[in-house]
């Protein structure tokens, strides 16, 4: 069973070092935030799948001090995340590919947050998911993404 919850926010309010202009809150910080509202809301799962589109995508290049050529998030695959693809794919780049941040949940930090990117949302809206390995040992990396069921607005 896949779980998620859909989080917005206003991107024109993050500078270029990815700090909240009103608030001062670093970009990471918020993902944070969202992280343990979702763990609060379902106490048995960790998210392990974070979905924004490119333009929000790229506050995690700010936030992650990337260089021009290292981006975040991998590309979904005719709606499908297919991890191996994306690896094959970046072989033929010159782009390297951030595909996962650590969680920043305590006693959850050894774990993946994987960076999905899909340009259907809108900008400033994430969406964490926990998707469970279908094998129950993560050697299946292809995941059928779903629709969004719920949301909420933290604005």
């Amino acid at each position: 069973m896949q779980i998620q919850e859909t989080f917005r926010f206003s991107a024109k309010n993050y500078n270029e070092e990815a700090f909240d202009i009103h608030s001062g809150k670093f970009f990471l910080e918020l993902i944070n935030e969202f992280e343990l509202y979702f763990h609060t809301c379902h106490p048995t799962c960790f998210a392990n799948y974070l979905f924004a589109n490119s333009a929000t995508m790229s506050l995690f290049n700010k936030a992650l001090h990337l260089s021009p050529n290292e981006l975040s998030g991998m590309d979904l695959i005719d709606g499908i995340i297919d991890i191996e693809a994306n690896i094959k794919m970046e072989n033929f780049s010159k782009i390297k590919t951030i595909y996962a941040i650590s969680s920043n949940i305590k006693g959850n930090e050894d774990e993946p947050l994987f960076l999905v990117i899909n340009e259907k949302l809108a900008d400033g809206t994430i969406i964490l998911k926990y998707i469970p390995d279908e094998d129950g040992n993560n050697k299946k990396n292809t995941i059928k993404h779903n629709p969004v069921i719920t949301a909420i607005d933290l604005l």
